[in-house]
């Protein structure tokens, strides 16, 4: 079942966050979550608006979610088609860690082209592929 994202799915999901940055959070995108047959959260997927027409989408993925890769790729073709048509993006790019070779071989059957190698990219300076999903 996939439902409208709420803050405690996060706070379950990533451990206790600020409440600020919950927040903060929930004013900068649009997100859904994928619920197990308890009614417990085991993935969301969101796309942060950058500009308009223009989104990067992000997932926080559990091992349970992962074990179900139809249901994964399912849901994550619903999300974005949603997005896309809800919000009018005529773009939606993602970043994928360099070594994460199962989320890099997942792109191409969501629809996105790899445009490069981020070198550096984060904080502990590590590298990233950038994706895009152009429609």
């Amino acid at each position: 079942m996939i439902i409208e994202t709420q803050p405690w799915h996060i706070m379950m999901l990533c451990g206790e966050m600020p409440q600020g940055l919950v927040i903060s959070f929930f004013n900068n995108t649009l997100a859904f979550t994928v619920m197990n047959e308890t009614g417990l959260p085991i993935g969301i997927g969101g796309i942060n608006t950058l500009m308009p027409g223009v989104g990067e989408a992000w997932t926080i993925i559990t091992d349970e979610l992962r074990s179900k890769p139809i249901l994964l790729h399912k849901s994550a073709l619903v999300i974005m088609s949603n997005f896309i048509e809800s919000q009018r993006f005529h773009r939606i790019q993602c970043i994928v860690l360099e070594n994460l070779h199962k989320a890099i071989k997942w792109m191409r059957p969501l629809g996105f082209l790899n445009e490069g190698l981020m070198q550096k990219y984060s904080i502990d300076q590590k590298n990233y592929w950038r994706y895009a999903r152009v429609t």
